[in-house]
């Protein structure tokens, strides 16, 4: 961590070190920001360590600028004195020569350090030899130091809280001050209470007196019409405000870091996201209608640009319903296509009356679920409300859309056996429709695949390469649902060599949406904490309780039950016991476990945890519900019958079941059994068929690099390839990877003897015993914080949740 608490501040040492080379490498630090950034705060803890004496000029006054020149002059040149002079950009042009003069006549070799707002100086290539900066995105809190100030405050975040905040203020500590006594005040989210900062009374007066009492009238009226976005173009800007001067006014406003900066393109200006909600929030209450009017404006603007997620913003932002709905009319399909399903979602259920609003969000919902089409029963009142009412207005497009989607639904419903009749019923679409055209392609590829294997492996080709496309033309969404579609068809056909290169180009996606409406987004996340699990890494512990708690909604129930899955998994893993398998027995015990797909990514761990608990009613039951649900011959099933009785005909039924040409088999499923049996042969003193076995293993993980089987059995599998490995030849660099994944995972006592800091293993001492941190601080005489942080790397580094699970590593790691 950068940071380590001090009087309940956070001292930053990768700031600090650059004042380390005044004097020698650098004659100044200038430190550059604007208000709220922590320019003094940083002053006051350098001041601190710095030996020997300092001239501080806190008011950069003619008289008290020549006054440390005299004294600098004066000074003894053995033991020269450091300068240091705050608010710089308050100096008068005469004080500015000054400084110059100073600096270059090298009457301050110890150095000078430089504080203000903006730096008001000419450029000198002499002084900018010699000059340190530090400015305002050095200030901004990095995670590690947004941890430590909220411990140091008493506040308890998560990570993905912490990284909300910052996400919501570009790390500006002003508002994590704020945010903290907020969060100490009322029991909500950190993410709640920094959306709520525009109202904050605390933020605007600080805002008011540190920011706006500084411009001019026509640099607050600029700044104040023309902040309808927080990065606002130079073009909008001067339409909006009504002033043709608006960029040269931003421009000044940027150069005096006023929370205002350039976009990189250099044709826009970026507010600091607390200022501009602010802004929008004073603009509102000064005068509703014209600020309505502005938002309805730039939605016209960006409309006309092809910018339609901006547009559509904008739209919402003016509450004109009728703007809304002649966007969505016309760019709803697009901008879905584009990965902003939530935004519509959210747009078309805030103005139900908005051009027959609730036929377009059936059809919205009728397209997230394509092509699998999980909600039957809702899905058929959507096709039929379709088909009875026209969409008003509706594009060439848009048509099209809704005919390829019938078609996709008309093709799930004969379950995929035959390719669909329906492909000659759809539009022909403009060539400049590209993701319509797109989609349509797709809809007509996935609707003719048939069950042929030749066939799907033909049309996943055709759906890899509508995806590259989709991609090209920043269709993230489109992407996504055609890579998806090829990997389903691969999976399908059992083609896993090339399905697997697909999972882990869909798993590098960035436009994955929040909304649990979003079938393809809901596979690809679940799919991605599916990896996550199998390779025995950190899940993505928020977004699946944002999963499993959502509302239920029609064909996202398996979603929901999945995301259960999961955590249900990962507190099998961390809390070991029975009412964690008690858990994970609930889902798969439901009508969600009765899916193939559903109980063969679960049923193995639920039987490892089973026979681990020596519960054999349950290891009995598992098995029979194994056998009626995916088959008596499937590998699950034998590899379960094999782990309840490790007899040789077990044996020899799963590896020849392995052996076989079957095609369809789930890669994570094969490695657990060859993991299986190569530890079973080990046992029965069967070597070379060990070290067969553990290779097929490695071979069957090398595109996916799955750990978990390696865990089993106490590590049996980890313990096996590491005899092995020297001899695996060109397999050796797979296996050695999976094997350093384990160390991370499961690192041994002296391991975690080495990782472990001396007052950090008297702390682990202090655990068993169910003390509260005040009762340990006092015993150690420190600080409750001080004790906070320090749990907080113990835990961290033995990889748990909390106190129970430390105390339960360090005993089987022999630390207690």
């Amino acid at each position: 961590m950068d940071g380590l608490l001090h009087g309940g501040l956070v001292e930053r040492e990768r700031l600090l070190d650059r004042f380390r080379t005044l004097g020698r490498d650098a004659r100044v630090v200038g430190v550059w920001a604007a208000p709220g950034s922590g320019k003094s705060t940083l002053l006051r803890q350098w001041l601190a360590r710095t030996p020997g004496e300092c001239i501080l000029v806190d008011r950069p006054r003619d008289a008290a600028i020549e006054a440390a020149h005299e004294r600098l002059r004066s000074a003894d040149r053995a033991h020269p004195p450091v300068l240091l002079i705050d608010d710089v950009h308050e100096a008068s042009p005469r004080a500015l020569r000054l400084i110059l003069e100073l600096i270059e006549a090298e009457a301050a070799s110890a150095g000078v350090v430089l504080s203000g707002r903006y730096d008001p100086f000419p450029a000198s290539p002499l002084r900018w030899a010699l000059t340190h900066e530090i400015r305002g995105d050095d200030l901004a809190f990095t995670e590690d130091e947004a941890a430590a100030f909220f411990t140091s405050r008493d506040v308890d975040l998560t990570g993905a809280e912490i990284a909300q905040v910052i996400v919501r203020t570009q790390g500006w500590p002003t508002a994590f001050v704020l945010v903290a006594h907020a969060l100490r005040d009322a029991k909500r989210s950190g993410a709640d209470i920094v959306s709520g900062l525009a109202g904050n009374r605390a933020i605007a007066d600080f805002l008011v007196s540190e920011v706006i009492d500084s411009l001019s009238p026509e640099e607050r009226d600029v700044l104040l019409w023309s902040a309808v976005a927080d990065d606002v173009p130079l073009t909008l800007a001067a339409i909006v405000s009504g002033h043709t001067d608006a960029g040269a006014i931003l421009d000044a406003l940027a150069r005096r870091n006023a929370l205002i900066a350039p976009a990189p393109d250099g044709e826009s200006y970026r507010i600091h996201p607390v200022l501009f909600a602010y802004l929008r929030a004073e603009r509102r209450r000064r005068d509703a209608a014209s600020a309505a009017r502005g938002h309805a404006t730039a939605a016209r603007w960006f409309a006309q640009r092809g910018e339609l997620a901006a547009a559509l913003d904008q739209a919402v932002e003016s509450s004109d319903g009728a703007l809304v709905s002649d966007i969505l009319s016309v760019h709803s399909y697009e901008l879905i296509f584009r990965g902003h399903v939530s935004a519509v979602l959210r747009a078309v259920q805030r103005f139900p009356a908005a051009a027959s609003a609730e036929h377009l969000e059936s059809r919205l919902r009728l397209l997230l679920d394509a092509p699998h089409f999980t909600d039957r029963v809702g899905g058929a009142s959507r096709i039929a409300s379709s088909a009875a009412l026209a969409r008003p207005s509706a594009s060439e497009s848009a048509d099209a859309v809704d005919a390829a989607v019938r078609m996709l639904w008309e093709h799930a419903g004969t379950t995929g056996a035959t390719p669909s009749a329906q492909t000659g019923n759809v539009p022909h679409v403009a060539e400049d429709q590209t993701g319509a055209a797109l989609f349509v392609e797709l809809a007509r590829t996935w609707s003719t695949a048939g069950s042929n294997e030749t066939d799907r492996r033909n049309a996943a080709s055709r759906l890899t390469s509508i995806g590259a496309a989709a991609g090209a033309e920043g269709l993230g969404w489109l992407r996504m649902l055609a890579l998806e579609s090829a990997f389903s068809l691969r999976a399908m056909a059992g083609d896993w060599t090339e399905a697997q290169p697909l999972l882990l180009s869909l798993l590098t996606s960035r436009d994955l949406s929040a909304n649990p409406a979003d079938g393809v987004a809901s596979r690809i996340a679940f799919a991605h904490a599916s990896l996550a699990y199998h390779r025995a890494e950190p899940l993505p512990l928020g977004m699946l309780r944002s999963m499993a708690g959502s509302s239920p909604i029609p064909g996202a129930y398996d979603h929901q039950q999945r995301a259960e899955l999961l955590l249900a998994l990962d507190r099998l893993d961390r809390e070991p016991g029975r009412e964690s398998l008690q858990l994970v027995t609930g889902v798969l015990d439901s009508s969600f476990g009765s899916e193939p797909a559903n109980l063969g990514f679960g049923v193995i761990p639920w039987m490892c945890a089973a026979l681990e608990s020596e519960d054999v009613p349950l290891t009995e039951r598992i098995f029979r519900r194994a056998a009626r649900v995916l088959g008596e011959e499937s590998l699950e099933t034998r590899l379960l019958a094999l782990m309840m009785h490790p007899e040789r005909e077990n044996e020899i039924a799963l590896r020849t079941l392995l052996e076989s040409a079957e095609p369809g088999r789930e890669p994570f499923t094969v490695v657990y059994c060859w993991t299986i049996l190569a530890v079973v042969a080990e046992q029965r003193h069967r070597s070379a068929h060990a070290t067969e076995d553990i290779l097929m293993a490695v071979k069957s993980a090398a595109a996916l690099r799955p750990v978990r089987p390696l865990l089993l059995a106490a590590g049996a599998g980890a313990a096996l390839l590491r005899s092995r490995v020297a001899g695996f030849g060109p397999w050796r660099d797979v296996a050695e990877d999976l094997l350093m994944h384990v160390d991370v995972i499961r690192p041994d006592a002296d391991e975690l003897q080495a990782l472990l800091t001396r007052r950090e293993r008297e702390l682990l001492r202090e655990l068993p015993a169910h003390q509260t941190t005040n009762e340990i601080a006092a015993k150690y005489q420190v600080s409750a914080n001080t004790v906070k942080t320090q749990l907080k790397s113990i835990y961290r580094k033995l990889r748990v949740g909390g106190r129970t699970e430390a105390v339960a590593v360090a005993k089987e790691h022999g630390l207690l």
